[in-house]
């Protein structure tokens, strides 16, 4: 409870007091670290179960609709033998595995085809066959991020690379039992996989990383404006002052409409903050105050 309490009092006035700034630079690095820390993973946790009502029912219910549809839509009596780096299938080529449908929103996006099977397949034939896989007789064919503007984003796969295996109905059912098994841990797995990202990516790869950078820039105004200030009690200025950002931000991806703009001032406020607090702090009004 103290902890909180002490929690409470360093996130409240790293927002609202530059005075507080003074009393932050007497103690080490440590010691704002750990408060960023605390900040994180407060703001991951809140932002994780957000995420977790939208996100999980969502991906619970496309998964479904796309293992059912796979099961409907692979031939019952289709069988493909993949032996040896070649492959063999006791039915005419091509081979075409429909795309299972999600949502007239997410199908726009898709492909026609999941998969299709044709030993003279080329390149080409990925858009040819609208397709998102194509296996030839000696590789396996993938569109790569970014192939629906340049077709030529291709990734690759030799057949020699995988290993012997029958392909058919059962295998298929098999493979698909972990995915109902996935639906079923999904609501316990996924927030705390949520949590973690954005623990890891959005605030210890991100507005930490940030405030690393923003610690430079301070020193070379403090340089210019003739103020002594090492580059440690900088980043603890930087930390501090990135309360509110971090405080916004979160608040911001609530709403995906504006949420896509938040890196670019998220990084101009907390700038701005970071001098305002390390000139404010220095102000003679609050030197006359502290004396008195």
């Amino acid at each position: 409870m103290k902890k909180l309490k002490t929690f409470w009092y360093v996130l409240k006035n790293s927002i609202t007091s530059p005075k507080y700034y003074k009393d932050v630079l007497k103690t080490d690095l440590k010691f704002s670290i750990k408060y960023f820390l605390m900040l994180s993973v407060f703001a991951s946790i809140i932002y994780s179960l957000y995420a977790s009502i939208k996100t999980v029912p969502q991906t619970i219910s496309t998964v479904k609709i796309m293992t059912s549809q796979i099961r409907e839509k692979f031939p019952d009596e289709l069988v493909i033998n993949f032996k040896d780096g070649s492959w063999e299938a006791n039915e005419p080529e091509p081979i075409i595995i429909p795309m299972p449908s999600v949502s007239s929103e997410e199908d726009a996006h898709l492909p026609d085809n999941l998969i299709v099977f044709d030993k003279n397949g080329t390149i080409d034939s990925l858009g040819s066959y609208n397709t998102y896989v194509l296996v030839n007789e000696e590789n396996i064919l993938y569109r790569s991020y970014g192939y629906e503007t340049d077709p030529k984003k291709v990734s690759t796969q030799p057949l020699k690379n995988i290993p012997n295996v029958t392909l058919d109905k059962s295998t298929i059912n098999s493979r698909l039992e972990t995915a109902d098994k996935f639906v079923k841990a999904a609501p316990y797995v996924m927030p705390i996989f949520i949590c973690l990202y954005a623990f890891i990516f959005n605030y210890i790869g991100g507005a930490l990383f940030y405030s690393l950078l923003i610690a430079l820039f301070l020193q070379l105004i403090a340089f210019f404006a003739k103020r002594k200030i090492g580059y440690q009690k900088a980043c603890q200025i930087s930390i501090h002052a990135m309360t509110a950002p971090i405080i916004l931000q979160l608040i911001a991806s609530f709403f995906p409409q504006i949420s896509m703009y938040t890196v670019v001032w998220f990084i101009i406020l907390s700038i701005a903050l970071a001098i305002y607090f390390m000139f404010k702090m220095e102000d003679k009004d609050l030197r006359k105050i502290e004396k008195v």
